[in-house]
């Protein structure tokens, strides 16, 4: 359930911030280089996209090298459907049309039904052999939505 007056208060929380931000050009400064930082760090992107009719899913993900880890990050705008036990896994089909062992790799449950969220790749797993991002409900054996990460 959305509440009408979290958007507002966010808004005007985010806007003093960058303000107060904006104003100290010692702190501004560090900032804007992480933030080019991750957008050269960029290996790939994808939006989400329904595979099981009803389990709505909008938003997309990008892929992004932080040193020698690698990270999935869900847009702010990420959104699915409820449901019990999903989780955040790489795939190498899309759809996945089996979860046999091998198939996949399991990043985490997932952290919320909506908004920003961040998953770190284990070692040694690499996109070229795991490019798609699923998010499945396991107890039912239910694939909600999956984004293809290539770029």
């Amino acid at each position: 359930m959305k509440k009408a007056w979290l958007a507002p208060t966010l808004v005007a929380t985010v806007l003093s911030l960058v303000t107060t931000i904006a104003l100290r050009p010692s702190v501004a400064q560090p900032e804007q280089k992480n933030i080019q930082a991750k957008a050269a760090g960029v290996i790939g992107s994808g939006s989400f996209a329904t595979i099981t009719p009803g389990e709505t899913t909008t938003g997309t993900a990008e892929a992004y090298q932080e040193g020698n880890r690698t990270f999935i990050k869900f847009s702010s705008d990420f959104s699915t459907a409820h449901g019990p036990d999903l989780k955040v896994l790489l795939h190498k089909q899309y759809p996945p049309k089996s979860y046999d062992k091998g198939s996949y790799v399991l990043l985490d449950k997932l952290k919320s039904f909506d908004g920003t969220q961040v998953y770190e790749l284990p070692k040694g797993i690499s996109l070229a052999e795991y490019p798609n991002l699923i998010l499945w409900c396991q107890s039912f054996n239910v694939t909600f939505a999956g984004a293809k990460l290539g770029r």
